[in-house]
C-alpha cells in the first residue's frame, strides 16, 4: 500500500506542463524510495535519440564529454540507443557485467574513477517513440541496484515517456519566439569549447543555458550531444556527415541545432547553426507527439501541403473513404473538428506560417 500511494504521489508530478519542473520532481520524489548518489534525466529529439536538455548534478555535469563519448564512439553495456530499441527498457549495470562494473568501459574508465558504481538506465518510450532517458548513479559505497528497484523503475517509465511526449504538444510559440535572431553560427573546439560565435549564436546559446540551469562555462548539453554524434562517425565511420537535433524551447516554439566537422591537417573543430526549427522537421516531431501512424503523419504532410481529399488518396495510392477515416483519427488526436481547423492549430500554436 504504502508503494502504491508513493506511485499516486509521483504521478501527480506528470501534470505539469513544464518538463524541467517535472523531471525535478520525479527525481525528487524518486529519492525516497531509492537510493541513488546522483541522477541525469534528459529529454531527446525521438527521431534521433539527442538530447534536448538535461536535468543533473554538477559530478554528472563534468562527466558528460567522457559519457557522450562513450555512447557515440564504441560498443559498451547498455547504451542508450540500444535501450530504446529494446525490450528491455530498464537495465542496471550490475547485471549486464555480472555484478563486475570494471568489465564495462564506461564502468572501469569514468563511474569507478569518479567514485560512482553501480548504474540504472531507463529508456522512456511509449508507443514505440523514445523521449528520454533516465539514469540514476549510486556511489561505489552503496549497493547495486535489486530486481525489485529495477522492476519499481519499469512500471514507472510509460508514463514518464507519456508526459515527456505530451508535453511537446502543449508548446506555444509566442510573440519572443516569433522575434528571435534568426541564425547563429558558432565555431567549437574539439574538446568542446566555444571559440568564436556571431550574435545570434550567442543569444541562443544563453536561452538554452537558462532553460537547463547551467553556467557560463558549459556549453549546453544538446550541442555537445550534436558535436559528440559527429565526432563519433567521424571516428568509427571515417565520414562524420551532420547531425541535429529540434529542441522545443520553453518560452514557446523550437530551435533547430546542426552540426558539422571542420577539419585542419592539425585540427578538428566543429560548425554549429542554431536556428529556428523549420516546418520540415517540426511537423514530424508534432506527429509524433500527437501518436499519429505513419500513414497519419503521411496524410499531414499532404495536409500542410494543400492537397485535396481526392488528391491525398491518389497520392497515397488509398481510397477517399480511406482518406476520410485517417482524418477522424487525426482529428481526434489533436482534438480539432475539421481540416481547417487543424491547420489553424498547427499555423497558431506553433507558428508554422512564420517559418514557412
Amino acid at each position: 500500500m504504502k508503494t502504491e500511494r508513493w506511485i499516486q504521489k509521483i504521478m501527480q508530478a506528470c501534470l505539469t506542463a513544464d518538463t524541467y519542473t517535472f523531471r525535478r520532481r520525479v527525481l525528487a520524489e524518486l529519492r525516497n524510495v531509492l537510493d541513488f548518489e546522483v541522477a541525469c534525466f534528459t529529454t531527446v529529439d525521438p527521431r534521433t535519440l539527442l538530447s534536448t536538455g538535461a536535468v543533473t548534478d554538477e559530478r554528472i555535469e563534468k562527466l558528460h564529454p567522457r559519457l557522450f563519448e562513450n555512447e557515440y564512439e564504441g560498443a559498451d553495456c547498455n547504451r542508450y540507443s540500444e535501450l530504446a530499441h529494446s525490450s528491455v527498457k530498464v537495465a542496471a549495470l550490475s547485471v549486464a557485467t555480472g555484478g563486475n562494473l570494471a568489465q564495462s568501459v564506461r564502468g572501469r574508465e569514468i563511474l569507478l574513477p569518479a567514485g560512482l558504481g553501480d548504474e540504472l538506465r531507463a529508456a522512456l518510450v511509449h508507443q514505440g517513440e523514445c523521449w528520454g532517458f533516465l539514469t540514476l548513479y549510486r556511489s561505489a559505497e552503496q549497493a547495486r541496484f535489486t530486481q525489485t528497484e529495477i522492476a519499481l523503475v519499469s512500471t514507472l517509465v510509460p508514463n514518464f515517456a507519456r508526459t515527456l511526449r505530451e508535453a511537446t504538444t502543449r508548446m506555444e510559440a509566442d510573440a519572443a519566439a516569433v522575434n528571435t535572431p534568426e541564425a547563429g553560427i558558432a565555431v567549437i573546439s574539439a574538446d568542446f569549447t566555444l571559440l568564436s560565435a556571431n550574435d545570434a549564436a550567442r543569444w541562443w546559446l544563453a536561452v538554452l543555458r537558462r532553460q537547463e540551469d547551467i553556467g557560463q562555462q558549459y556549453l549546453p548539453r544538446p550541442v555537445r550531444a550534436v558535436c559528440s554524434k559527429v565526432r563519433g562517425r567521424s571516428r568509427i565511420q571515417k565520414s562524420s556527415g551532420q547531425a541535429k537535433v529540434c529542441i522545443p524551447i520553453s518560452q514557446g516554439g523550437f530551435l533547430s541545432i546542426r552540426a558539422s566537422e571542420l577539419t585542419s591537417p592539425s585540427t578538428v573543430q566543429y560548425a554549429v547553426v542554431l536556428e529556428r526549427a523549420r516546418p520540415d522537421e517540426i511537423v514530424p516531431l508534432l506527429a509524433a507527439s500527437y501518436n499519429l501512424t505513419s500513414r497519419e503523419k503521411q496524410l499531414l504532410g499532404c495536409i500542410l501541403s494543400g492537397g485535396s481529399t481526392k488528391e491525398i488518396a491518389a497520392a497515397l495510392s488509398i481510397s477517399t473513404y480511406t482518406v476520410q477515416d485517417h482524418l477522424k483519427s487525426i482529428f481526434s488526436k489533436t482534438g480539432v473538428g475539421s481540416r481547417r481547423e487543424l491547420i489553424r492549430l498547427l499555423i497558431t500554436r506553433y507558428s508554422l506560417l512564420d517559418i514557412m
